[in-house]
């Protein structure tokens, strides 16, 4: 959790902005590690993910990932042409097995905003299972966003009507 604090202080230090691409080359390179992105997407899409098969599994796990790291630069400025202050957070354990760790962004003439990583215990270590910013959890955007997608696609069944 310590050097994963210390990415992202560094990531906030750095003096030239990046195009979305790399930032989220650099994100998958250096921070993906740190994800548990199978149970995430598990907790987005819910029964539905179990029920698909292994390729279209990594496919949107795939899909998570660069949705979750494409708004976490965001919210970090990452895209900004000044690249904002950042302060780390306390780690705090919230269970036998889980902990938050984190850190404030603080955008020069804009927001400052909080983000919490929540970590669980893994067979492989420690994982991130969500974040949140401000208190929104970004498992609850992604379920909102992917179930809001999934209503949209379907088409609407006319609705039978009895005649006499």
């Amino acid at each position: 959790m310590e050097s994963g604090l210390y990415w992202l202080q560094d990531l906030s230090g750095v003096d030239r902005p990046r195009d979305p691409a790399s930032i989220i080359a650099l994100m998958e390179d250096q921070a993906a590690r740190f994800f548990d992105f199978a149970y995430i997407a598990y907790l987005v899409a819910g029964p539905e993910y179990t029920r698909r098969n292994a390729l279209q599994r990594a496919h949107f796990q795939n899909r998570m990932r660069d949705q979750l790291f494409a708004d976490l630069a965001r919210k970090m400025g990452m895209y900004d042409v000044r690249m904002p202050s950042f302060t780390p957070l306390v780690p705090r354990q919230t269970g036998t097995y889980t902990w938050t760790a984190g850190g404030e962004f603080y955008h020069r003439g804009g927001p400052h905003i909080r983000l919490v990583f929540h970590f669980y215990l893994s067979s492989q270590g420690w994982r991130i299972y969500d974040v949140t910013s401000n208190g929104a959890s970004a498992v609850d955007g992604l379920r909102r966003a992917y179930f809001a997608e999934r209503f949209e696609r379907q088409p609407v069944r006319p609705v039978a009507t009895r005649t006499r």
